[in-house]
């Protein structure tokens, strides 16, 4: 019986974990994307005053505001990040709330204690 019962915790240490069993990877945050402040904002050139912004998970880029940050938070109804950034040239920090609803994004700025509104590019 002890030999069965060995073989048994050997055969399943060797066996790899079924996607069942597997961690799953977590979902990437629904702010990634290009967000305009209106539709007809999604067509301006990149570089330019007035373009898009571009978000990744750890990034915020348009025209000569450009932010990163090491991770974020969910808490409440937003992501949160304190963020690194270079605001025309000049090094600042940054706390961040984005929040996403469908198609529609709010960025808060906490330095500014401002908040500025974005749709979805498509």
């Amino acid at each position: 019986m002890r030999f069965a019962t060995t073989a048994l915790a050997i055969i399943a240490l060797t066996i790899p974990a079924s996607d069942g069993f597997a961690a799953k990877k977590a979902k990437p945050p629904s702010y990634i994307g290009t967000w305009a402040t209106s539709l007809s904002g999604c067509k301006a050139a990149a570089g330019k005053e007035g373009a898009p912004v571009v978000m990744t998970e750890s990034a915020y880029n348009q025209f000569e505001t450009h932010c990163t940050w090491d991770k974020t938070s969910y808490r409440g109804y937003a992501w949160h990040a304190k963020a690194a950034c270079v605001v025309t040239g000049n090094k600042q920090d940054e706390t961040l709330a984005i929040a996403v609803s469908g198609d529609a994004m709010s960025l808060t700025w906490g330095g500014a204690k401002s908040t500025i509104h974005y749709a979805r590019c498509k």
